[in-house]
């Protein structure tokens, strides 16, 4: 459409699924976020420290460091399997 402003419209799911892919995609280094000390955080108008997308849910006082529902509840999930993981590796350690 060259010589016109026209912007792009695309409705509310098509914009909430792009908007999911992109915040999916980023992740932090393994251990590097306090999961454990966050509580559910209320405000509006702070963006999330990993996706910069959306609003955050979950904060660490101590840190500063807020993250969305979204983030969170992948880095929560990631970093369980990690210790579990990691734990298995130990038991097989003193196993041997």
């Amino acid at each position: 459409m060259p010589g016109t402003n026209a912007v792009p419209i695309i409705c509310e799911k098509c914009h909430s699924t792009a908007v999911a892919r992109e915040v999916l995609s980023f992740r932090a280094l393994p251990g590097l976020l306090p999961i454990a000390s966050m509580k559910p955080f209320e405000k509006d108008g702070v963006l999330c420290s990993i996706c910069h997308i959306k609003r955050i849910a979950w904060l660490d006082d101590e840190t500063k460091i807020g993250l969305c529902q979204t983030c969170y509840e992948r880095e929560k999930e990631l970093s369980t399997r990690d210790r579990d993981s990691q734990r298995r590796v130990e038991e097989r350690s003193d196993a041997i």
